[in-house]
Formats: C-alpha cells, structure tokens, sequence
C-alpha cells in the first residue's frame, strides 16, 4: 500500500518522548492516525504495511511499517538482512548448540576437548537438522 494523503495531527509526551500524531490515507481508502517519533518519519508515496488497526473513542489508530522490515528483523527494530548474514546468524546458533553439547561431556573426568573438526562436524548435524525440522514445518508436513 501506499501511503496517499498525509496530516501532521499535532504532538504528544510518551514514556519514550515526545511523539508526532499524524493523520494518514492509504491508496487502498484506509484513513487513521498514526504516532512517530520523527517529525518527517512517513511521507505520501511511501510504501507500508498496516501493522495493526484499532478503533477506540478518539478514532482509528494505525500501526504502519515498511515492507523491507517484514523480510527478516535485525536487532530490536527489526531490518533487512543479506544472505551472508543470515548464513554467519545460522552458523553462531549452530556452533554454540554444538558447544553446549560437548560442554558437559569434556567436563566428565579424563575427557579430552573436543576438536573444532569434531565441533564443525556436530555444529553442521544440527544446522540440518534444524532446517529439516523448519521446512517440514513450513510445509505442513509434521
């Protein structure tokens, strides 16, 4: 969607600071105020998703965000990330599972530490497996 017409709505004190109301229309008739805490923070032509729509006394209240921030968060606030980021997140995750499986077993007497080899390798079984798990999740297929 697109957002079509907008009004500055005035401004208010929130426990995050000062917020800018804003009275906004969509291309698809949608018309609701929305809070930002720039000034300049949605402009007509702007692409967004409606988040959330609720109706109360003072009237609708939208809740916008930007397509790209629907493709993957990063951080609090979400963002886009790339492949290789993604691939580096994935890696961690799996390295550190890996870690804390062989954690307790080199902690038993006369256990030697594992090998990265032997890390890689567990690290690797579960990153499959996770994603086995998750596509057949995603496909229905339990």
């Amino acid at each position: 969607m697109k957002i079509t017409a907008l009004q500055q709505n005035g401004t208010w004190e929130s426990q995050y600071g000062l917020m800018y109301r804003m009275e906004v229309t969509l291309d698809d008739g949608t018309t609701g105020e929305v809070s930002a805490k720039k000034q300049d923070a949605w402009k007509v032509g702007d692409d967004v998703e409606v988040e959330s729509k609720a109706t109360n006394n003072y009237g609708t209240r939208l809740k916008l965000r930007r397509p790209e921030f629907n493709k993957g968060g990063s951080g609090a606030f979400g963002g886009v990330k790339n492949e290789e980021t993604q691939r580096r997140i994935d890696a961690s995750w799996a390295v550190g599972q890996s870690l804390a499986i062989l954690g307790p077993i080199c902690a038993q007497k006369d256990s030697a530490p594992p090998t990265m080899g032997e890390t890689k390798k567990l690290a690797l079984q579960i990153l499959e497996l996770r994603n086995e798990l998750v596509k057949s999740l995603t496909d229905g297929n339990s």
